[in-house]
């Protein structure tokens, strides 16, 4: 091949990718949609550092709300109306207080398990963090002081978790830094303590971080519980801001719940940078939990090593670095429902006007990603901070919304809110948990889903990326797998749940051991069969289903337990003459006629009458039948071991007794006895008989001649 053509084809495939590129934009990807879907708001910060978001459904009406934290300004609650809108309920909701502080982050957990979610609400200097009641009936009380929340800091993220396994969520908040002067960052003093705050129960918090040696005082922008060394407790993984000054990023692990032990140097995750914010999730399909940490630039993937506590730091390698932008909040997400998890990275320069776009990485489960933002329709620029992904429509793929954060109260820029309008055929599943004895909203716990050969993990987040929480729900895109092979439920303690051969395309709701509306009893009879797991049962056992229910329509795991039962069956030989009536049936030939009988157990018992023919007609007394025979059976009834049959022959004849029991049955029998003309007497040996009716039967010249004999 020459140089000339290949040139040409050089040119052709970059015109065709260009066309393709714009073909993508125009038809699919995401679109922003903040403002047509109601979404009006912008966070006024004069330090440029906040902007959380929660994703939460406050209301429990089975679509995600959103929490948007206003700064200097009042937050925003926003409630999802079910038909693609939302509206701004915070007046509602009692939140105009919150204009009193700087707000920075937020988180949202049922701390109480009342099955309502509240809000954990961080604040800035010189002000005690907020905790949010959410009292059932659309509104929040600001709870507090009285909770104990009371300790006064800059605290930037929070994240929730069930840290000593009680079954009540915990909070650990990541505060920054102390100062003396603006700009702070030129008038640095200290790293500030952060605070783990123990839930008592009944609204009632300790703050207990330097006796679980977890104060760590480095310089936090995100922490995340999450269960690094998959133990079935939470860890605490922590990004610090000015690692070269005070304390590098930070891994605590959880000493089953009595303190923590510090192994960042050990894992190589102790890197002296600016982190900023987390994501977590098991982007190279290979079983464990990875981690990605957003910096000013470059930003890290530590993707952990098998069988150990040790992570290797992979950004570069998998394209993710993004080193000529300001990264702030992180998630990794499957966006295409390819099952492959994705990367979206919000962008925001600290200092001057310059504006960046939020990253999108596709990922191919292998370890490597590609930018798609372009292709992706992901184009607006702006300080974006907060980053969150939820499904805000219920259509089973992730939409992404940004925050974006100014120092100016007139500023031009606003919240995004990117709709995913990806058009593909790819399957999807959601899973939302329960808990009962883990925490109610099951955050902490991880998700497996087994498809095709391959382990699908996700962890429920109790808040990472930066000051912001993700959908309280686990979501796998599963690409043209029609049917899920089994989901494993680890749930924190270790309690593990199995359900097997699952739907696609739908919202299931686990509850832990499937305590409420979850256990069906079902019996069957021995040789009937029960449709459970998409195919005929007919073998007892525990079967699993995911039926919608009629309040929320989302589908609940029906556990069933079948029990396969004997059926009775009492068998009756009955010997009829041919064409003799039976149960009002006329019987010609050997047959079984089966009859159901009413019982007290779930089974009807059945009673199985075998019927056999003669030819004749068994019960007639002895004496005179015809003129030929005069039969007398003596003694009768028989008192010996014998009897004595007398009968008169009018012809010379072969003669054949047969005796034979009430069913027809032979019994005994004498043949070829050669008779004269006369009187006849042929003695019966029936000392073995047992006692009841027998009847005999006299065969002389091709006819029959009956008598009965009685055993006593």
């Amino acid at each position: 091949m020459n140089k000339i053509i290949r040139k040409y084809l050089k040119n052709y495939i970059l015109i065709v990718t260009l066309t393709l590129n714009c073909f993508n934009v125009t038809g699919q990807g995401f679109k922003e949609v903040a403002s047509e879907i109601g979404i009006d708001h912008f966070c006024y910060d004069a330090l440029v550092m906040g902007g959380g978001i929660a994703s939460l459904d406050y209301d429990n009406d089975g679509d995600e709300d959103l929490y948007l934290v206003g700064g200097l300004s009042s937050d925003k609650l926003y409630r999802n109306n079910g038909n693609g809108f939302y509206e701004d309920v915070s007046d509602i909701a009692g939140l105009n207080f919150t204009n009193n502080f700087y707000t920075v982050g937020v988180v949202a957990g049922d701390f109480d398990n009342d099955g309502f979610r509240d809000l954990f609400v961080t604040t800035g200097r010189d002000t005690r963090n907020i905790l949010l009641s959410n009292n059932s009936d659309g509104t929040f009380s600001d709870i507090s002081e009285q909770a104990g929340i009371l300790e006064i800091s800059w605290s930037t993220s929070a994240t929730i978790g069930d840290y000593n396994l009680d079954g009540l969520p915990d909070i650990y908040v990541g505060n920054y830094v102390e100062y003396d002067g603006l700009p702070f960052d030129a008038h640095l003093v200290a790293g500030l303590p952060n605070f783990l705050y123990e839930n008592l129960g009944n609204n009632q918090f300790e703050e207990v971080a330097v006796s679980m040696q977890v104060e760590d005082n480095g310089a936090a922008l995100a922490v995340a519980f999450s269960d690094v060394d998959d133990d079935g407790d939470v860890d605490i993984v922590i990004a610090n801001d000015f690692g070269h000054i005070y304390e590098p990023n930070a891994l605590y692990i959880n000493e089953d719940g009595d303190f923590f032990s510090s192994v960042a140097d050990q894992a190589g995750v102790n890197y002296e940078i600016h982190g900023m914010g987390i994501a977590i999730g098991d982007y190279d399909k290979d079983g464990d939990r990875d981690y990605y940490i957003t910096d000013l630039g470059p930003n890290l993937l530590h993707n952990k090593q098998n069988n150990g506590m040790l992570y290797s730091e992979m950004s570069e390698v998998s394209n993710v670095e993004v080193s000529d932008m300001t990264s702030w909040g992180a998630a990794f997400f499957d966006y295409d429902n390819d099952s492959n998890l994705d990367l979206a990275v919000a962008n925001g320069n600290v200092l001057g006007s310059r504006k960046e776009v939020t990253s999108l990485f596709k990922g191919d489960g292998l370890g490597n990603f590609s930018d798609v933002a372009t292709s992706q329709n992901i184009v607006e620029d702006s300080k974006t901070k907060g980053l969150a992904v939820l499904d805000y429509d219920n259509d089973g793929d992730l939409d992404l919304i940004v925050t974006a954060v100014s120092d100016d109260e007139a500023s031009m820029d606003k919240t995004l809110f990117y709709k995913n309008n990806n058009e593909n055929t790819n399957n999807w599943l959601k899973v939302k948990l329960q808990g009962t004895y883990s925490n109610r909203d099951g955050i902490g716990s991880s998700v497996k889903v087994f498809v095709d050969n391959e382990v699908l993990i996700r962890e429920i987040d109790g808040g990472s990326s930066y000051l912001s929480h993700n959908l309280l729900v686990a979501h796998f895109g599963l690409g043209s797998v029609e049917h899920v092979d089994s989901i494993v439920i680890n749930w924190m303690g270790g309690n593990e749940q199995i359900l097997k051969n699952v739907k696609v395309n739908q919202t299931l709701l686990i509850q832990e051991d499937q305590v409420r509306h979850s256990f069906i009893d079902s019996t069957i009879c021995k040789g009937d069969s029960l449709f459970l797991e998409n195919k005929y049962q007919k073998v007892g056992g525990t079967y699993y289903d995911s039926l919608k229910n009629g309040q929320d329509g989302l589908y609940e795991v029906i556990c069933t337990k079948l029990k396969v039962m004997d059926v009775k069956r009492d068998t009756v030989n009955v010997t009829l003459e041919k064409g003799q009536f039976f149960k009002d049936y006329k019987i010609q030939s050997d047959t079984i006629f089966v009859e159901e009988k009413p019982s007290e157990n779930p089974c009807i018992d059945l009673v199985i009458y075998k019927i056999k023919i003669i030819d004749v007609i068994t019960g007639i007394q002895h004496g005179k039948i015809g003129d030929e025979l005069n039969i007398r059976v003596s003694p009768n009834p028989s008192i010996r071991n014998y009897v004595e049959v007398n009968y008169h022959l009018t012809q010379f004849s072969d003669v054949k007794i047969s005796i034979h029991n009430v069913h027809g049955e032979l019994i005994d029998s004498i043949d070829n006895m050669k008779q004269q003309i006369g009187e006849q007497q042929v003695q019966l040996n029936v000392g073995n008989f047992r006692p009841g009716v027998y009847y005999g039967k006299i065969e002389t010249n091709r006819k029959y001649h009956t008598f009965k004999i009685l055993i006593e």
